[in-house]
């Protein structure tokens, strides 16, 4: 069953993955390359510093393992597509940047006193406060800008994720697939807002 688990995430991921890149080549989806740079650059960190804590294991945390080579994958083709268009501009803004100088903290914090796991939680908390600004573009946006099918693939996969990291008993894997989960269902609920508020607009 373990196995199955990490199987299936795995699969989901590979198809969510496929599906985002498919979106945006067709335009269908213009993502912001600052955006998905920031993303791509905490995934790695998160995953760096988790496979240096004590209990480690690439199935055991293959909701973290997926996830980073999903960002990173949506993040060269985003850089890519823009470029290829001739669009490629990076403009972060003020809270961008503040992610950034928070991301090298944290990694000054892992250098200076070698605490790892706590370095992993720095960084998940971190990804939280990102998730916090995509939810207030969802909230005030009046039109769904996100694809249902990516993130109800991804809040699927993490929920999944969530097995074989209890059943290792690890504690930073089982946080990350709880933080994972919760966010990505957060955003789902905040599009399901949207789409809710535009039909009672087409009602009224």
């Amino acid at each position: 069953m373990r196995e199955l688990s990490v199987i299936l995430v795995a699969l989901i991921m590979f198809g969510v993955t496929i599906r985002y890149c498919y979106l945006i080549n067709t335009r269908a989806k213009h993502p912001v390359p600052a955006t998905w740079i920031i993303i791509s650059l905490t995934m790695i960190l998160g995953f760096i510093t988790y496979m240096r804590s004590p209990v480690h294991s690439w199935t055991g945390n293959v909701g973290n393992a997926t996830g980073v080579l999903n960002t990173s994958v949506i993040c060269f083709f985003v850089l890519w597509t823009r470029y290829r268009d001739g669009e490629l501009k990076l403009a972060f803004s003020r809270f961008q940047k503040g992610t950034l100088v928070a991301a090298a903290g944290i990694i000054l914090f892992w250098m200076m006193f070698r605490q790892a796991s706590w370095s992993n939680v720095l960084t998940q908390l971190l990804v939280v406060i990102g998730y916090i600004a995509t939810l207030q573009h969802l909230w005030t946006s009046p039109k769904n800008t996100e694809p249902f099918s990516v993130w109800i693939g991804t809040g699927i996969a993490m929920l999944i994720a969530l097995y074989p990291a209890l059943i290792d008993g690890d504690s930073l894997a089982v946080l990350y697939a709880t933080r994972a989960t919760v966010t990505t269902l957060l955003v789902v609920a905040f599009m399901l807002r949207i789409e809710y508020r535009q039909r009672m607009m087409v009602f009224a």
